[in-house]
């Protein structure tokens, strides 16, 4: 099970979905389900505990113990939902909550199969006596529509301005690239560091017309090419921002102004659209193709600009 801390806590108590359910949970709210949809599912993951931790009166040990894993009441799922995984979460909505005054089930789906969805469709349909469901996806369409159809829709998302918790390494890639909770933190702990790094140098390179070193800055590995990429797609996102007159820090991570002057505005449009068609195509698998009709595409339209 992922490790928690006490310090994002404080960022999901920001949120709008943490004041909506938190209000509707005060006026007697039960047997619950709703999905949480959003590529920030860490941040989903943190709404949803504080809303358990939130239950009753407010307790330092009782948070740390929900937080940790230590709460029977509290069922935390968030590496890959397998059919074993539903049956005990089936079998867990038949014991009364002993410490808490409902069963809380914090389902991260991100990654699961259609039998295990299936396996709680009659759960999801009548939600059992003192129960609530929060189901984890990054995207709605991840689920089957029979399960989907089942849930109450909810969206939660970083508020701007929100107070980031500035501890650990990397401070500098995460608050430049962590747009989410996801972000930043897999920036923060150097989990996601690698991606942010690669998508500069790629950026960089190209620009200076060095496509082969370009093209090697994208991974072989089909999921580690789409995270580079989306960073790749938040960088050009941010020189048209500048292109606009908007201010962006780049922390000191590479030189927005040369960058600037290196892709003009009239060529961003179509490579931000080449960065798409890139993401789309990591589903092929064939990461060399990727990035070689990536690095093509976006050197003809900077050259003819």
């Amino acid at each position: 099970m992922r490790e928690y801390t006490e310090k994002y806590l404080d960022i999901a108590r920001q949120t709008a979905a943490f004041r909506e359910l938190s209000a509707a949970f005060s006026s007697g709210a039960e047997n619950c389900a709703y999905l949480f949809s959003s590529p920030d599912t860490l941040l989903s993951e943190y709404v949803a505990l504080l809303l358990a931790c939130s239950d009753g009166e407010r307790s330092d040990t009782k948070c740390r113990r929900i937080i940790s894993g230590r709460c029977s009441d509290v069922i935390i799922k968030n590496e890959e939902f397998l059919t074993s995984d539903a049956d005990e979460v089936v079998a867990c909505c038949s014991i009364t909550p002993s410490w808490l005054t409902r069963k809380y089930f914090i389902l991260n789906l991100t990654k699961t199969n259609e039998a295990a969805q299936n396996k709680l469709l009659k759960t999801l349909e009548d939600v059992p006596e003192c129960s609530v469901f929060f189901i984890i996806v990054p995207n709605k369409n991840a689920l089957l529509p029979t399960v989907s159809s089942r849930l109450e829709e909810i969206t939660p998302y970083l508020p701007t301005g929100a107070a980031l918790p500035t501890f650990g390494s990397n401070l500098d890639l995460a608050l430049y690239g962590g747009r989410g909770l996801t972000d930043y933190d897999g920036l923060l702990r150097g989990e996601k560091a690698y991606a942010l790094e690669s998508a500069i140098a790629f950026i960089e390179a190209l620009g200076e017309g060095k496509q082969l070193l370009a093209a090697s800055f994208i991974p072989q590995k089909r999921d580690e090419a789409a995270e580079v990429l989306k960073f790749i797609e938040m960088i050009f996102g941010d020189i048209m921002r500048v292109h606009g007159g908007i201010s962006v820090d780049a922390r000191g991570l590479y030189d927005m102004d040369k960058q600037t002057k290196i892709y003009g505005l009239e060529a961003l449009p179509q490579i931000l659209a080449a960065v798409r068609r890139a993401v789309a195509r990591t589903a092929s698998g064939k990461m060399t193709s990727v990035a070689d009709a990536l690095v093509i595409t976006i050197s003809e339209v900077i050259k003819c600009r």
